[in-house]
């Protein structure tokens, strides 16, 4: 038999095996808490090896469909489908890949990766190293695309984060843009108001 869950806007919904339902609600049962069985955000950061910071939390709300801050496996199941599985695109894994592809030559150094998970997520250098070290399959010292895409289809939650991240930095970029933008309008409106030389200075 199969299960269908919700798909992303534009796309046919998605069906789970039952062998894959029973594969997702053991690592469920392995992340929620032993009392009530349910995640919260201290077991979803732990799982993720991350402490909890914005990106995180952005994730986790997605996920927490209705704002309990508790995520039940129903939600879990939904956000898996909704939320990480499309961040698995070609082309969200490709963009990510990217951005901690920080030399550009097609590969990710520890040194990268540790500079932007610190920065971003304020994750441990030894946790930084213990993940590199998951990715890096053939332990060669970096992190190519297929290992990098192999990591994040079998772990989607990180996948999820990551696009979480991007989008964060979309809008940091998009605001300090409006910043200029409104800066450049006000300077340009005192200039007018005054009345400038030739050099840019107040006329005597």
């Amino acid at each position: 038999g199969k299960i269908q869950v919700p798909a992303t806007q534009g796309e046919a919904p998605q069906s789970l095996k039952l062998e894959d339902m029973r594969e997702l609600l053991k690592t469920y049962a392995n992340i929620a808490e032993k009392q009530d069985g349910v995640i919260g955000i201290d077991d979803f950061a732990k799982h993720l090896n991350l402490p909890v910071t914005e990106p995180l939390k952005e994730l986790f709300s997605l996920y927490d469909r209705d704002g309990s801050g508790r995520i039940d496996f129903r939600e879990y199941i939904i956000g898996l489908s909704v939320v990480s599985q499309p961040a698995n695109s070609e082309e969200t894994l490709q963009m990510a890949f990217k951005m901690f592809d920080t030399e550009g030559n097609g590969k990710i150094s520890e040194e990268s990766l540790t500079t932007i998970l610190r920065n971003a997520f304020n994750m441990e250098r030894m946790d930084i190293t213990d993940l590199f070290k998951s990715v890096d399959t053939n332990g060669d010292g970096f992190i190519t695309y297929d290992e990098f895409e192999v990591f994040s289809k079998v772990h989607p939650e990180y996948a999820g984060l990551f696009k979480t991240y991007q989008d964060l930095k979309r809008e940091e970029e998009l605001a300090l843009v409006e910043e200029e933008l409104e800066d450049l309008e006000e300077d340009s409106s005192n200039l007018e108001v005054l009345g400038t030389t030739g050099n840019g200075k107040k006329d005597d």
